[in-house]
């Protein structure tokens, strides 16, 4: 009767010590998805920062060089944002059908891959 009382407490240790490793991995798990799909998130800003930058830059450059063209600087200022207008119309327009969805469909498949 001593050996199996042995053996059940050996064995609730076991499962002790196993549901506490498996919980440890699954943290560490975790962590490690958390941190790949913040790093990819960090990379992405930055991207996203940089080019903002150099369409500004490039946007202020076509301004002032359409702007120079058509005689005055604020018609140059004028016609960028309206094309940026434009763009921005456009955008609101596929939004569901060619962004959400696209978008979406990235984000879960980065979850669950």
């Amino acid at each position: 009767m001593n050996q199996t009382n042995n053996s059940i407490s050996q064995l609730f240790e076991n499962v002790a010590d196993y549901s506490i490793t498996t919980a440890e991995i699954w943290k560490l798990k975790s962590i490690e998805i958390l941190a790949d799909h913040g790093s990819k998130v960090a990379i992405q800003l930055i991207l996203v920062s940089v080019m903002s930058l150099f369409l500004l830059m490039l946007s202020i450059g076509c301004s002032f060089l359409l702007g120079d063209l058509l005689g005055k600087t604020a018609y140059g200022f004028f016609l960028t944002s309206f094309f940026y207008l434009i763009v921005a119309i456009v955008i609101y327009i596929i939004r569901i059908k060619r962004l959400k969805e696209p978008i979406r469909n990235s984000i879960i498949k980065g979850i669950f891959n």
